[in-house]
C-alpha cells in the first residue's frame, strides 16, 4: 500500500494542475519545415545610384547579407541623435527586426560608431534607410555623419508543415501537447485579452517568443518580451486562432 501524500503536497499538485497520467507520453518528432535561405542585399547599380542621390554611400559587404549606408559629414551624431535615428527608422520605414548602437563596418575595415540593424527579408530597403539618414541630417543641422549597417536575415518558415500530424500547438509548459490534456476537437478559448499577432494559417506558423510568454508568428520568435511566470497555464497553448497567433485553452 502506497503511503498517503502530505496535505501540502496534495494541495500543490491540485493547484498546479499536474497531469501525471500524460507526463510519460512520448513526444512525436515533427517533420522539419525547409527554411528559406538568407536574402542577399541588392547589389545593382540602380540601388547604389538611388542611395547616392540622398548624399550617402552604399556598400555591400563580403557575403552579401550585410550592407552599409554611410552619409559623410563634418561632425559625428550625438548619442541623442543616434537614439532618435533608431526610433525614426521604426516609425518611418517598414522595419521588422532589431536595432542598436554599435560598431559599423564591412570587415576588415575598422568599425565606427553607428546604428546596427537586423532586418527580416522584404522590409526596409537601402533607399528607405538612406532617405531617413538624409532627413535626420537636415533636421539635426551641422552636417552630421551617419552610418547604418544592415544585416539581412531570412524570415524563418513555419515550425512544421500543415499536413504533419505532429504539427500541433505549443504548450506553455509541457514539451508537447501529447503530455497535456489537449483536445484537438474542442473549441479554442482565448486566455488573454491581447488580440494576438498574425497572419497565420495553421498552428505551425506560430511559436513561443520573447521570454517564453509571447505567442507570435514564427518570423517574430526572436524578439524580446516579458519574463513573468503564468500561474495556472499548464493546459494553455500557443496556436493559430482566426488567423492570429494566440494563447488558448480547450478546457
Amino acid at each position: 500500500m502506497r503511503p498517503a501524500l502530505p496535505v501540502a503536497a496534495v494541495l500543490a499538485t491540485v493547484s498546479l494542475g499536474v497531469t501525471c497520467s500524460h507526463a510519460g507520453r512520448p513526444c512525436p518528432t515533427p517533420r522539419p519545415f525547409a527554411g528559406r535561405q538568407p536574402t542577399h542585399a541588392p547589389d545593382d547599380a540602380a540601388t547604389a545610384a538611388a542611395v547616392a542621390a540622398t548624399g550617402a554611400r552604399y556598400q555591400v559587404c563580403a557575403g552579401g547579407t550585410d550592407y552599409i549606408i554611410d552619409r559623410p559629414g563634418t561632425r559625428e551624431l550625438t548619442e541623442a541623435e543616434r537614439k532618435l535615428l533608431n526610433v525614426d527608422l521604426y516609425k518611418s520605414t517598414p522595419v521588422r527586426g532589431m536595432a542598436g548602437i554599435g560598431g559599423v563596418a564591412c570587415p576588415p575595415a575598422k568599425p565606427q560608431i553607428g546604428l546596427r540593424v537586423w532586418l527580416d527579408e522584404n522590409t526596409a530597403t537601402p533607399v528607405m534607410i538612406a532617405e531617413r539618414l538624409a532627413a535626420l541630417a537636415t533636421r539635426a543641422g551641422g552636417d552630421p555623419a551617419a552610418r547604418v549597417q544592415v544585416t539581412i536575415t531570412s524570415a524563418p518558415g513555419p515550425r512544421c508543415t500543415a499536413d504533419d500530424p505532429a504539427c500541433g500547438p505549443v504548450p506553455y509548459e509541457a514539451a508537447c501537447v501529447e503530455r497535456t490534456d489537449y483536445d484537438p476537437k474542442a473549441r479554442r478559448t482565448l486566455v488573454s485579452a491581447r488580440s494576438g499577432l498574425g497572419p497565420c494559417g495553421y498552428d505551425g506558423e506560430c511559436g513561443v517568443g520573447g521570454c517564453g510568454n509571447e505567442c507570435v508568428p514564427t518570423h517574430l520568435v526572436d524578439h524580446g518580451g516579458t519574463c513573468e511566470g503564468r500561474i495556472g497555464w499548464e493546459n494553455v497553448y500557443c496556436g493559430c486562432v482566426e488567423a492570429k497567433c494566440v494563447w488558448f485553452t480547450t478546457q
